[in-house]
């Protein structure tokens, strides 16, 4: 199984790769590859979001942002 942390940064990577060149280089599908859940994210401040890995994926990756007026 691979981690999930280390599958985002390089599909972040490749994200940036993909605009610059025109071409995808990594593609993750959501619900087979990786599930998204969130939290605190109904009012103004800071929310979370995890992003679990699935099938070969495994791990989790929390990340925060901010929700403005």
């Amino acid at each position: 199984m691979k981690k999930i942390q280390a599958i985002l940064f390089r599909y972040l990577r490749a994200e940036a790769h993909y605009r610059e060149e025109g071409k995808p280089t990594v593609e993750l599908v959501f619900a087979k590859d990786f599930d998204v859940t969130y939290k605190n994210n109904t009012d103004v401040g800071t929310a979370d979001l995890t992003i679990h890995g699935k099938g070969a994926y495994k791990g989790q990756k929390l990340t925060t942002f901010n929700i403005a007026r």
